[in-house]
């Protein structure tokens, strides 16, 4: 039962998979390994979304999420990376990272700092459907001939449209019921590998020449701790804090293993080793949300 207590942990297991990765350098190859297990995690992860509540959604609730993952977010990563970051390989990295759709932990993040989880459902689907569209053109736009868009649409089918239709067949199978909490400790195992590796196989990211190190951790730094602390504010003025705080995963998280995925496909390793860097800002801001706008804000004290 400790160790099943363990798995159910999702800080556990994040801090686990970074400092083995970290240590260890452990990998797996070859890149279907890291597709196999994203999109596992993708299916699993998406089959709460019902769009048939979703067509009752306002337009606000499909279409903000859009705007801050694909217009605020990116921008705030960029416009110091393309200051900052001289390494080429680095910064088309940052730009896959800026590009891609909102972690797919959005839901689940959502539900533990008391977010509104139905406003966190519904942006999800409308991103995820607006990311077939909006990854591969804006990466062409910013990355210019380098960038396959065929390549970017091949592996958001894999990785974004696939799960998707086998998330609603499964969720027809009711399989959240079936399966209980036990959906969310195989989940669990499964970040664990996926962040081992993407850890693992990017060791050396953690001893960059200070200036590399630097420069992508200000680049995170913006994109996770700033950018979610403007969404937050900002939405506060007009919104619940339950809708703030969703709003504000959107503004900061990203689907890091799909960066990865994308990165390595176009332009190789080096280009994975911002994703990498920007799993640690991405768990730490959490820690942070939680102890400045979950503590302040929302219902109840953090330790209830």
């Amino acid at each position: 039962m400790r160790l099943r207590g363990l798995v159910s942990n999702s800080g556990f297991i994040i801090v686990a998979a970074l400092i083995l990765g970290i240590l260890s350098g452990f990998s797996f190859y070859p890149k279907e390994a890291t597709y196999f297990i994203l999109g596992s995690i993708m299916t699993l992860s998406l089959t709460k979304i019902d769009f048939e509540k979703i067509k009752m959604t306002g337009k606000k609730e499909l279409g903000l999420p859009v705007l801050l993952v694909y217009v605020f977010s990116p921008l705030m990563a960029l416009i110091p990376a393309y200051i900052l970051v001289h390494n080429q390989d680095y910064l088309k990295g940052i730009v896959i990272l800026a590009l891609v759709p909102s972690a797919v932990g959005v839901v689940a993040f959502s539900g533990i700092l008391e977010g509104d989880t139905e406003v966190a459902l519904a942006g999800t689907a409308s991103v995820y459907i607006a990311s077939l569209a909006l990854t591969p053109l804006l990466s062409k736009a910013f990355l210019g001939e380098g960038v396959s868009v065929l390549s970017i649409l091949k592996s958001l089918v894999i990785l974004v449209l696939i799960p998707l239709i086998i998330s609603q067949g499964l969720a027809r199978l009711d399989i959240d019921r079936k399966m209980g909490h036990t959906k969310g400790e195989v989940i669990n195992i499964l970040f664990f590998f996926l962040i081992l590796n993407i850890v693992g196989s990017n060791r050396s990211a953690f001893f960059l020449p200070a200036w590399s190190l630097f420069s992508i951790s200000f680049v995170c730094f913006m994109k996770t701790f700033i950018a979610g602390s403007i969404v937050f504010f900002l939405m506060m003025r007009r919104h619940s804090y339950e809708e703030s705080m969703t709003y504000t995963l959107f503004g900061a998280f990203k689907n890091g293993g799909l960066a990865v995925a994308l990165s390595m496909v176009l332009f190789g390793p080096a280009a994975t080793v911002p994703a990498a860097i920007s799993v640690v800002f991405d768990f730490g801001s959490l820690t942070y949300y939680q102890y400045a706008f979950r503590n302040r804000y929302g219902r109840k004290p953090l330790n209830s």
